[in-house]
């Protein structure tokens, strides 16, 4: 079993469900978030390949 506090923080509710899949979704987007906002340089590179990427698949 998973504690819903630690550190005296919440654990967020996705975390204690136990569906795999939407943690690693949110795993993903909590990263990117963070990336958003120390490494705006970076997820502007990484926005941009994003955009080429899906171009490419429609084309």
């Amino acid at each position: 079993t998973r504690p819903r506090e630690f550190r005296g923080m919440a654990v967020p509710d996705v975390l204690v469900g136990g569906d795999h899949a939407k943690i690693t979704a949110w795993r993903q987007e909590q990263a990117e978030l963070r990336t958003m906002q120390r490494r705006p340089d970076l997820w502007e590179k990484y926005r941009r390949t994003q955009e080429n990427d899906s171009r490419d698949f429609s084309e």
